[in-house]
């Protein structure tokens, strides 16, 4: 096997001459599984080529065939989805958007073909009046570690005919070459699949791959046809819940002004249909942006320019269970959209009177964060600094007792923002705490949370 580690990043930019109206194929319906092995000991140029060269050949020659569909899984120790049962035509498309392989390398030398396989049976991406084919492009060694060879390909022996005995056949595209170093041949694992057609790197087998399959099909009655994927793009309401007491530096809330007003700038772009509002708070609320009603702004340039004339001045003051109360019970949300409440804050809820600092109000905004629950409200908050604890912990003069003092501020801060994100999602509240928690200095890392959130919807 080619010992050639290096990271893959499997860029089909150039299929787009492909995608273009597709050969009328002999296929009347199948459902076609490419199950692609991606390890970093085989030759990146031999994985890549062979999308073009064949995968995407086969797709573009059905790409009218509205009754079959195809899904491309790669693997190396893991196995993963890439396209997951589209049209042939759907299938090219997104095949030229590229997908990342090969990301584990140098490490990932593994090829768990057991792995990929159970996932194709798992997933079942067959129907019952379709043909059902698995496209096997390997080297054909199922390799875990050299101490058990034997059992890996036990396992891959199982996988086999678990799917051979729902009536699902197999081809095989044969990357394999004999390398001394190799335990066992991979004929042992190709003649397994006891395929329909044998193919490998040496010739054309796009046509005849396609003969096969026609002759494998023939007497099929397709009357089930393949919906077409409809996207769209997601539909949210968001309402910006932005602290402006008097433990927050003035500077930092003019930072989050610009940051949001860039965001939206980036959601409005992608989703056209979102609608967004801002309050700000300190003891009292303030409309900045209405969700709905008189002032309601539905143009990103309207709703940048309400941002940038926020005012940074900060008071007594950290109402943010009243902030928040305010936010999910005096916005009319709409049913049909993913709703979000993006709350900045230094995390240290204070009622009056000021002067006890001991008394803690934090359980008042956490029971709030439940409310958001209830009503299937999504939070994400941005933390900030409290001034008057960075202020004291930047200064190489202040006394011990001061420092304590301080970072006492700053834990009561986190562990307000922790207790919230605990409270809307306590199922899984260590995963939420790491993508729905930023601070200051990771408030970047939301761009990439949005463009998640963003990404359309396909039904």
């Amino acid at each position: 096997m080619n010992q050639n580690m290096v990271f893959v990043w499997l860029n089909f930019a150039f299929l787009a001459p492909l995608i273009v109206k597709g050969q009328k194929s002999g296929i009347e319906c199948v459902d076609i599984v490419f199950v692609l092995q991606t390890s970093c000991d085989l030759d990146p140029a031999l994985v890549q080529g062979v999308q073009t060269s064949f995968i995407g050949k086969v797709a573009k020659q059905m790409s009218t065939n509205k009754n079959s569909t195809m899904t491309l899984i790669t693997y190396d120790d893991i196995a993963q989805v890439q396209i997951s049962a589209l049209s042939p035509g759907a299938f090219l498309e997104q095949l030229g958007d590229g997908f990342k392989g090969g990301d584990n390398c140098p490490r990932a030398t593994k090829a768990i073909t057991a792995g990929a396989l159970t996932l194709v049976d798992f997933k079942n991406y067959f129907s019952e009046d379709r043909g059902k084919i698995v496209v096997v492009l390997s080297d054909g060694i199922s390799f875990d570690k050299k101490s058990n060879m034997d059992i890996t390909l036990e396992r891959t022996k199982t996988a086999i005919r678990n799917l051979q005995n729902k009536g699902i056949n197999f081809a095989t595209f044969e990357f394999y070459e004999e390398d001394p170093d190799d335990d066992r041949i991979g004929n042992l694992e190709y003649e397994e699949y006891n395929p329909i057609i044998k193919m490998n790197t040496g010739d054309d087998f796009t046509q005849t791959f396609i003969d096969s399959v026609t002759e494998n099909t023939r007497s099929l009655d397709c009357g089930h046809k393949i919906p077409e994927i409809v996207c769209r793009e997601p539909i949210l309401d968001i309402i910006y819940v932005i602290d402006r007491s008097n433990s927050i530096d003035s500077s930092d809330i003019a930072r989050v002004k610009t940051f949001l007003q860039d965001l939206t700038a980036q959601i409005l772009k992608t989703s056209k249909e979102t609608w967004i509002a801002a309050i700000s708070y300190n003891s009292d609320v303030y409309v900045e942006v209405p969700l709905t009603g008189e002032g309601a702004i539905r143009d990103a340039s309207g709703i940048i320019k309400k941002l940038g004339e926020i005012i940074t001045e900060t008071a007594l003051g950290t109402y943010t269970d009243k902030a928040i109360n305010y936010a999910y019970s005096k916005h009319a949300f709409r049913s049909e959209a993913n709703r979000w409440v993006i709350l900045i804050t230094d995390g240290v809820t204070k009622h009056a009177p000021y002067t006890n600092g001991k008394k803690s109000f934090s359980h008042l905004t956490v029971h709030e964060a439940k409310w958001l629950r209830e009503r299937d409200i999504d939070l994400l908050i941005l933390g900030l600094p409290n001034m008057k604890a960075k202020k004291i912990l930047d200064n190489p003069e202040s006394s011990e007792t001061e420092i304590n003092r301080a970072m006492n501020k700053v834990k009561a801060g986190r562990k307000e923002w922790e207790d919230m994100i605990w409270a809307r999602y306590p199922e899984n509240f260590e995963e939420k705490k790491k993508t729905n928690l930023f601070t200051l200095e990771s408030m970047d890392e939301m761009r990439t949370k949005f463009n998640d959130i963003l990404t359309s919807v396909c039904v």
